[in-house]
């Protein structure tokens, strides 16, 4: 079962992988190394992409 990261500034804040039709299951990544994200819900992979960003600090515009 394969996955895509999410980078900010060389830094994991994320990863999804593909569900269901369009949807993609998307995950924010704790401060530990060993931790394995918290599930954050189904979406799009733009919209996955976008939530994990807001998680990690991005400003919403």
């Amino acid at each position: 079962m394969g996955g895509v990261a999410v980078l900010w500034n060389d830094n994991l804040i994320g990863w999804l992988h593909a569900s269901i039709g369009d949807k993609w299951n998307a995950y924010v990544c704790g401060p530990r190394a060993d931790d394995p994200g918290r599930h954050i819900g189904r979406f799009t992979r733009d919209e996955a992409v976008r939530r994990i960003a807001l998680d990690a600090g991005w400003p919403d515009r």
